[in-house]
């Protein structure tokens, strides 16, 4: 009580007791230290077993999302290279080539469509596509570890489903003499 008191008064001009009875406030209001870091470590290790289990669910979700992401702006940057811009039809251009070949003076057809799209499209700011490259490669990733480790699983016997720490405890060896390479005559 006198701590607060202290406090409450200003500590009477000493930074040391006011510092001393705030962190005793600090210390009434939350858990302990050690309870704090138990409850953090036990939201990690939670969080990196959930992860673990659904490597596979969380690799297609990051490879799908970033595709969305990604293909738009990939599909009008190929757009505006074969020559449909926001400028109009490019001089020299693919698309002036295919409209002088095909349409003429006409503007119908698909060098007209791809124009409209060419001339109005936004590509994606460049943080948006900066995180969808690397959503894509993280997802990926997660994805080839997730197939990597269900064909090591088949390899092994373990059963899709069956519960295994590290499916690299459990395969055999590889001996040298089960390379499958074939030596071809000259």
């Amino acid at each position: 009580m006198s701590e607060n008191n202290a406090v409450a008064r200003g500590g009477n001009g000493n930074p040391r007791v006011e510092v001393e009875a705030l962190l005793a406030l600090v210390r009434n209001q939350f858990p302990t230290l050690a309870t704090g870091a138990a409850i953090t470590t036990e939201i990690v290790n939670q969080v990196t077993e959930s992860i673990r289990r659904n490597i596979g669910l969380l690799g297609s979700g990051l490879t799908a999302t970033s595709l969305a992401v990604l293909l738009p702006s990939l599909a009008i940057a190929i757009v505006n290279a074969i020559g449909c811009t926001a400028g109009g039809i490019a001089a020299g251009s693919m698309a002036a080539a295919i409209q002088s070949a095909f349409y003429g003076a006409y503007t119908t057809g698909l060098i007209s469509t791809l124009q409209a799209f060419g001339a109005t499209a936004v590509i994606a700011f460049p943080a948006a596509l900066i995180l969808g490259s690397i959503s894509l490669a993280t997802g990926v990733g997660f994805l080839g570890h997730w197939l990597y480790k269900r064909h090591r699983a088949s390899l092994s016997g373990v059963l899709p489903g069956q519960d295994s720490d590290d499916l690299n405890d459990n395969l055999p060896p590889v001996h040298p003499s089960e390379n499958k390479a074939v030596a071809v005559p000259i």
